[in-house]
């Protein structure tokens, strides 16, 4: 064994708690060094863990493999990592807490979605393009897994949250498109409202146009004739006319706004 790879251990022996980085600054070693410095020693000493984090440091701890392998951090203490005092469950030598070991159900269903999504991350924007009958069957199955470790059941629990946003979501979209009746909306007028809600803007001018009798496509002339049609038969001063003034305010207004919107001024 390298001689750096001894004093290493014998650095981190004598200042628990210890950053990697003043590891990296004191034997002027990189990440990828220090890594195989790690590996190395658990080669040499199997009894031997070296936890580490962000906020608490590099540690050592001596193992105990009638015990569970997984690691505490034992704050009350003030003593920093230590070995957690369940047994060991699973094959990798950790209790439930700590164990990273999968069902086959679990594995089975990982990589079918793995390989359906290819490299994207299973999010609820992704999952929309399966479909909602595949995301139906991934929902029934992810429900069937009965997760054998902690680790195992935060992952169940994150697909199924995720899956049943998905799953929300399409249902939605399939309702407002009028693929299910459940509102009880004819076709004719689902399909008019998708049309009108495109454009809100040209939606308006619809209204505008219908106000004066005529239809959306009329040229300038033709707006102009229906108005003037209207005015003779609301306008309070016309002669044998119906003479309503709230009328001819609206006419008016959308004349205006029709004339304004289509640069016809």
């Amino acid at each position: 064994m390298d001689t750096i790879n001894l004093d290493i251990l014998r650095f981190i022996r004598e200042n628990p708690g210890t950053s990697r980085a003043s590891v990296l600054e004191v034997f002027h070693v990189s990440e990828y060094r220090l890594n195989r410095a790690l590996r190395g020693l658990k080669r040499q000493y199997p009894d031997i863990a070296f936890p580490w984090s962000h906020e608490h440091g590099l540690w050592l701890v001596q193992l105990d493999r009638s015990r569970c392998l997984g690691m505490e951090w034992s704050e009350r203490r003030n003593d920093g990592y230590s070995q957690c005092h369940a047994g060991p469950t699973f094959s990798d030598g950790k209790c439930y807490e700590h164990s990273s070991c999968e069902s086959p159900e679990m594995i089975a269903f990982l990589r079918k979605l793995s390989y359906c999504l290819g490299p994207r991350e299973p999010n609820p924007m992704n999952l929309l393009t399966l479909g909602i009958v595949q995301i139906e069957e991934f929902y029934e199955a992810l429900k069937r897994i009965t997760p054998l470790t902690s680790s195992e059941f935060t992952t169940r629990y994150r697909l199924v949250q995720i899956f049943a946003s998905a799953y929300n979501t399409i249902k939605w979209k399939r309702r407002k498109r009028g693929e299910y009746s459940d509102f009880g909306i004819p076709p004719e007028f689902a399909q008019r409202h998708r049309e009108s809600s495109i454009n809100p803007f040209e939606f308006s001018l619809k209204k505008l146009f219908a106000l004066l009798g005529i239809a959306s496509t009329a040229t300038r002339d033709e707006t102009l004739k229906a108005w003037k049609r209207l005015a003779r038969l609301y306008h309070p001063d016309s002669f044998g006319g119906i003479g309503n003034e709230e009328k001819m305010k609206e006419l008016n207004l959308a004349k205006e706004r029709i004339f304004k919107i289509r640069r016809w001024d």
